[in-house]
């Protein structure tokens, strides 16, 4: 279905991203595994929301390390090409 292509998209951009951006800080995010959600909406028929959840390993990140982590992931390309009204 074309709508889980969308809700995978966006989960492999964020990993790909923060991927290219912990080698380029030092440190690693090997490992780390997604589950992906896609909620339905009706009239008209769309996606509303998509839930990543995102399990890091247990590397012992630093706050600024998170932060950067969150930034980057909200900042993929797949995520700022989704209307602003989609959670």
């Amino acid at each position: 279905m074309p709508t889980n292509l969308l809700a995978t998209s966006l989960s492999s951009c964020m990993l790909k991203i923060m991927g290219i951006s912990d080698r380029v800080h030092g440190f690693s995010t090997d490992e780390t595994t997604v589950s992906v959600t896609k909620v339905m909406g009706t009239n008209p028929r769309r996606v509303v929301e998509v839930i990543v959840e995102l399990l890091f390993p247990h590397n012992g990140y630093s706050a600024k390390e998170r932060k950067l982590l969150e930034l980057v992931a909200k900042r993929c390309p797949v995520v700022n090409s989704l209307h602003p009204d989609l959670k």
